[in-house]
């Protein structure tokens, strides 16, 4: 099976921003884990399911919110740390603004060459 790295489309950089992501029951806060200008990772403590579109707020900073709606792609429902309670998940962008995919993708080229 191929490894979850060699089937991306576009590379990833590890950074952590925290997000807001809107849910059927509310807000729930998470952090991003690593980003692409195609989809981002992220960890929160609710468990959403696969194929679920959602609407997610990136705080970045130093930079206005950047608002993306995306649907999961992957989702670690039983937990990735040590007592189960935060859910990693893998989000794919379906509408994100031309100029906010390119501030990701700069983003990824300028921290891939240092």
């Amino acid at each position: 099976m191929a490894d979850m790295k060699d089937r991306r489309k576009s590379p990833r950089i590890n950074i952590r921003w925290p997000i807001s992501i809107q849910t059927d029951q509310g807000l729930v806060s998470g952090e991003t884990v690593n980003i692409s200008s195609d989809g981002v990772s992220i960890t929160c403590d609710e468990p959403i399911p696969l194929e679920k579109i959602l609407k997610i707020s990136i705080l970045p900073p130093d930079h206005q919110i950047i608002e993306i709606t995306g649907r999961i792609t992957w989702s670690d429902l039983c937990g990735i740390d040590s007592e189960n309670t935060t859910v990693g998940i893998g989000l794919c962008f379906l509408e994100i603004s031309k100029a906010d995919k390119e501030f990701f993708t700069q983003l990824v080229t300028d921290n891939m060459e240092a």
